[in-house]
């Protein structure tokens, strides 16, 4: 999850992570688009697992990523994501 660790290392959870984004190039407008040009992912993003998973990460980035790490459901969603984000540009990892 070569987005996620940048982001969190960037400081995710400072004003929503707007800032850490700032530095990645891109913003959550950006984000955003790309991800709901795909309705698949988007769809795969709204179930309520995989939406308290993206909360918990935005809070406290390491601790769930070693809560969820093993979990299919949320990985497999957000290594779509993560390729979805480079596939258009949107995050250069």
């Amino acid at each position: 999850m070569a987005v996620l660790t940048r982001l969190a290392t960037l400081g995710l959870r400072e004003d929503g992570g707007g800032a850490a984004l700032q530095q990645l190039g891109t913003s959550a407008r950006d984000v955003a688009a790309s991800v709901f040009s795909d309705g698949q992912l988007a769809a795969r993003l709204a179930a309520p697992r995989v939406r308290q998973a993206l909360a918990e990460i935005r809070a406290d980035p390491d601790a769930a990523m070693r809560k969820y790490e093993g979990d299919a459901e949320v990985m497999a969603v957000l290594d779509a994501l993560q390729r979805r984000m480079e596939a258009t540009g949107t995050i250069d990892v």
